[in-house]
């Protein structure tokens, strides 16, 4: 009749049977079936999905505005270095979209170039708003400003959805039109009185008020609100700046893990 095992040994099997059925890397798991030894190992868990999504959207949304913004709008001076507006939009657009890529795709090897890429576009992304925010505060640089800038240059379909929705006219006013051949929208009247006879013609009366007024009375109405908006996106970016630098940390731990395993597994069967 055998001698019954050592309980050491019966503990060394079961540890062996349970880490050859853990949902980990097939070369993990027959380093350590083929050896019986346990030993560390360390699980990366794949990115949360804003990591990988949450840039590449931004970068999509704002990119595909400006791009419709310069397909329908009137100015051509795009190359002359004077819509500085569109230029930082497609700038931001672009950057996002770009740190999103290479989050996605660094999400596939987890900690490997991609990863590093990404890491290293995202914090320049957080210093580069920042810095414009300091920017902005050294420069003196009103809201007024920003918002007759970006009126400037975005498209008509744009000012005529502003007019209609906070009822003015023309950034200044309707008098802007006096000086050029632009054609007036609709959004620019409104009717005076309402009838059920047609035979009457409805009687529309021009809005007086600019929109200039009414866009900085609605941005610090709501201030909270668009504030809060940027703050929530610079706290996913750090967050994600955060977890890139866990990743790459954990794959680097897993890298010095391997060799030393193989550098184990080799002495243990060849016994050097």
């Amino acid at each position: 009749m055998p001698a019954e095992a050592p309980f050491s040994v019966l503990v060394k099997i079961a540890l062996k049977q349970h880490l050859c059925s853990l949902p980990l890397r097939i070369v993990e798991k027959r380093a350590v079936c083929s050896t019986g030894r346990a030993r560390h190992i360390i699980f990366i868990p794949p990115p949360p999905p804003f990591i990988v999504l949450g840039h590449r959207f931004m970068g999509v949304v704002v990119l595909g505005y400006m791009l419709w913004v310069l397909a329908t709008t009137e100015n051509k001076r795009f190359l002359d270095g004077v819509l500085i507006f569109t230029y930082v939009h497609l700038g931001v657009g672009g950057a996002w979209f770009l740190t999103g890529m290479c989050g996605w795709i660094g999400s596939y090897k987890k900690g490997g170039l991609g990863m590093k890429l990404f890491l290293f576009l995202a914090v320049f992304m957080v210093a580069a708003e920042i810095g414009g925010i300091v920017a902005l505060s050294i420069l003196k640089i009103k809201m007024v400003d920003i918002l007759k800038s970006g009126w400037i240059e975005v498209n008509e379909p744009t000012k005529n959805f502003i007019q209609d929705r906070l009822d003015c006219c023309g950034f200044s006013g309707p008098k802007e039109f006096a000086s050029t051949n632009s054609h007036i929208d609709e959004t620019c009247y409104r009717l005076v009185g309402e009838t059920e006879d047609v035979s009457i013609k409805e009687i529309r009366r021009i809005k007086r008020a600019g929109c200039k007024e009414k866009l900085v009375d609605f941005f610090y109405k709501h201030k909270i609100i668009w504030i809060s908006s940027l703050g929530v996106v610079l706290l996913l970016q750090v967050t994600a700046i955060l977890l890139s630098v866990y990743l790459i940390n954990a794959k680097k731990r897993e890298l010095r893990e391997n060799s030393f395993s193989s550098l184990t597994h080799r002495s243990y069967t060849t016994g050097y």
